[in-house]
């Protein structure tokens, strides 16, 4: 017989599992912001002001440099002064509008070589020291945690023993974040990476089961698979091989990537793919077997992914149990809404929206399906009309169109929704459960 006290313990228990499950099983949109974008030509400028606080689920700022045993800014403008805000605390300021995104910063990328990370790996007390300095320079800057965009280890002049050490750096980076966790009661730094999808740069650059056992997730960069170095043109980010392929061409292929990572010891929910944002005016064809579109003019070839083909692919991920999809860039896509004909962050929106369907599996692993139980609907009470006039009360952004961008509005109806203007245009978002709009300018516990 179950005590009364056992019993609430269990249904505690339950609810928290519950709870959970929910919580782990949401697929993981993550996004690179490159601060270099504020260069670009007027048009395209993109600023933190400019991002969506809710299209993504962890936005990765792009990127930050190491400088002997120190993470450092790229940009002059990256940190605050007392003069002026710097881009990472504006791009901290999306978190007011949505607390539960998470936002890290990358150091590395391909401009930054090999060589600093070789000499930070070079023997255990320098990492432990650039662990310790990292902790800091994160905090410091309110980022939630670090990822690893070092392209490649061993690779572009690196010495052999950096693929040990790289796992050995990704092992000490985690036993450090789980430390100052514990010791100050502060939420846990995330540790993540990017990593190459060639079979060969993943042979020879990473202990793939060793570091996935550290890090909270793996951003698989399964794009630019091909290039101007070939000989012949060839799709960037194609989904599947075509037939005719052989040998090691038929590596170069979002599927074969994912498949191969997760052959050598990567959990499926931790891995997150990546999809190249890119775009073409050209005339288009769409490729049956790699599932991908491409555009020619004349003798060029351009390898892309639009609307269709970044759905197909956010399917993939759903049944192959993957943790999400990673962008490279969140600048990429058509921010303003202007270029595609289509809404903002259309490729990005796409795939939200396919990976936040009711239906999507889970990606969790370990976590028993809960059984409901689905009541036959009523039959809708039965309404009789009067010579009374009613006032009827239309449903949508509460403002004056066109709205003003940047400029957040309530809904008219449903106090969970509420739409941020883009240029004019209403962008219709929602809070979180539990939560509703604030006409302040931010989700709120009801």
């Amino acid at each position: 017989m179950i005590k009364r006290n056992s019993m609430q313990s269990l249904l505690i228990a339950v609810f928290v599992l519950n709870g959970i499950g929910e919580a782990m099983a949401e697929y993981k949109r993550v996004c690179y912001y490159t601060n270099r974008a504020q260069h670009r030509p007027n048009s395209f400028k993109y600023f933190p002001e400019n991002i969506d606080p809710f299209i993504c689920t962890h936005i990765i700022y792009s990127f930050g440099k190491v400088s002997g045993l120190m993470i450092k800014p790229y940009e002059r403008n990256d940190e605050s002064t007392s003069w002026s805000k710097g881009m990472f605390e504006r791009t901290m300021a999306a978190k007011k509008t949505n607390p539960d995104l998470k936002i890290l910063i990358a150091i590395g990328g391909w401009t930054h070589g090999s060589s600093p990370f070789t000499a930070v790996v070079d023997n255990e007390n320098d990492i432990d020291t650039f662990a310790r300095h990292s902790i800091d320079f994160l905090r410091k800057h309110n980022f939630d945690g670090l990822d690893l965009d070092l392209e490649y280890p061993r690779k572009r002049r690196g010495p052999p023993e950096d693929k040990h050490r790289f796992t050995k750096f990704v092992n000490i980076l985690r036993m450090k974040f789980e430390n100052e966790a514990q010791s100050t009661g502060r939420e846990r730094l995330l540790l993540t990476a990017a990593v190459a999808s060639g079979k060969g740069t993943i042979d020879s650059a990473y202990e793939i089961s060793k570091i996935a056992a550290d890090l909270d997730f793996i951003n698989l960069m399964a794009y630019d698979l091909r290039g101007s170095w070939e000989k012949k043109t060839g799709r960037n980010s194609p989904l599947y091989p075509r037939n005719d392929e052989t040998g090691d061409e038929r590596t170069l292929n979002q599927d074969m990537a994912a498949k191969y990572l997760i052959a050598q010891g990567t959990p499926n929910e931790k891995l997150i793919l990546g999809i190249g944002i890119c775009s073409s005016g050209m005339k288009t064809a769409w490729n049956d077997e790699h599932q991908v579109l491409y555009a020619y003019s004349r003798d060029q070839r351009v390898g892309y992914d639009n609307v269709q083909s970044v759905k197909i692919k956010a399917k993939y991920i759903k049944e192959k149990g993957l943790g999400g999809a990673m962008f490279w860039a969140l600048d990429l896509n058509d921010f303003k809404g202007d270029a595609c004909n289509e809404d903002v962050y259309p490729l990005i929106s796409a795939v939200k929206n396919e990976l936040t369907t009711k239906d999507s599996p889970t990606p969790i692993r370990g976590v028993r399906p809960q059984h409901t139980t689905v009541s036959p609907k009523k039959s809708p009470r039965p309404t009789t009309t009067t010579s009374r006039k009613t006032r009827t009360v239309k449903c949508g952004m509460n403002g004056k169109m066109p709205c003003k961008h940047g400029a957040f509005y309530t809904d008219t109806c449903d106090k969970n929704v509420f739409y941020r203007c883009v240029w004019g245009r209403p962008v219709k978002k929602h809070c979180g459960r539990g939560l509703v709009w604030n006409p302040r300018g931010f989700c709120d516990y009801a």
